[in-house]
């Protein structure tokens, strides 16, 4: 995982739900800036919840560590930190890379346990959300995988040189890399490497529209499979506005708070409580809530 003081109460459901739905032990490792003495007291409390052990390890990263990619490095430390995680633990031949804005409410050892039979770099699901991410990068849209959840071969990373192969392609111009999913999937493509396809329960996005998504170029079999997922999902993943904010309105909000009363942080209350996010919650749809927000960027 990766995070830093900005995402701290993020991470720490992410890593209580990990932990209380676990069936062996844990070792998490946080790649991170930074955190304040304060909030890695709250980390060392996870240790005392569930039945199984759970321990986590700090890698500490800094701006020197990716200064071969100038472009991706104006994004955030955070944002890429996986682009060399294969060298950040060197010892690891296989890891579950999960962002913080995710509950998982099923054990992620069976996520995990999922073995790279052909020599696959990363394990992923489908990002069926947005067809244009795929294009973008000139990558078929059925073959842009979602590296919110990713299973990741490390072993196959530095075989590859996968550092290297990051900056062939962002040195490429005819590319329009905005992420570090963009480039994962780009070196994917490019290097004409394999990923595995998890289960769609394995990311399923909290506030996806299934009556948009049924627009896409969707195949039958996997709209089919998506809706399946929404109804039993295995890990929630929660894109876009999150439920800590007050006028969050898609799925799975319950779900979510039931891990926060769960967590070091169950006084935890949601953010920008308002008269303007009241009227957004209670008086508008989602579409006009973007155009409310967008109206508001302007005027400031």
């Amino acid at each position: 995982m990766a995070s830093d003081d900005n995402y701290i109460n993020l991470l720490i459901i992410a890593l209580t739900s990990v932990i209380m739905n676990s069936s062996s032990n844990v070792h998490c490792y946080i790649l991170t800036t930074g955190f304040s003495s304060e909030n890695l007291a709250k980390l060392e409390k996870l240790k005392k919840l569930g039945n199984s052990e759970f321990s986590f390890e700090i890698i500490t990263i800094k701006e020197n560590d990716f200064k071969e990619f100038p472009k991706v490095r104006k994004l955030g430390l955070m944002t890429n930190a996986r682009l060399k995680i294969h060298r950040f633990i060197p010892d690891i031949d296989k890891i579950l890379y999960l962002d913080c804005d995710i509950v998982a409410i099923a054990d992620i050892a069976e996520c995990f346990n999922h073995e790279f039979a052909n020599d696959e770099l990363f394990g992923a699901c489908m990002d069926y959300v947005s067809p244009q991410k795929a294009e973008r990068i000139k990558v078929d849209y059925h073959s842009y995988f979602n590296a919110g959840i990713l299973l990741m071969n490390l072993k196959k990373m530095r075989e590859i040189n996968f550092s290297k192969l990051c900056g062939d392609c962002l040195s490429d111009e005819t590319l329009t890399v905005k992420n570090d999913q963009d480039l994962l999937n780009a070196v994917t493509s490019r290097a004409n490497l394999k990923w595995l396809r998890l289960a769609a329960h394995w990311n399923v996005f909290a506030d996806v529209s299934f009556r948009k998504i049924k627009k896409t170029k969707l195949y039958h079999n996997e709209l089919y499979l998506i809706k399946e997922a929404l109804q039993s999902p295995k890990i929630i993943h929660y894109t876009g506005i999150k439920p800590t904010t007050y006028n969050y309105r898609a799925r799975f909000k319950n779900i979510f708070w039931d891990y926060v009363r769960k967590s070091p942080i169950a006084d935890l209350s949601e953010t920008d409580k308002n008269f303007k996010n009241f009227i957004l919650k209670y008086f508008s749809t989602p579409k006009l809530q973007r155009k409310f927000r967008s109206l508001t960027k302007r005027l400031r």
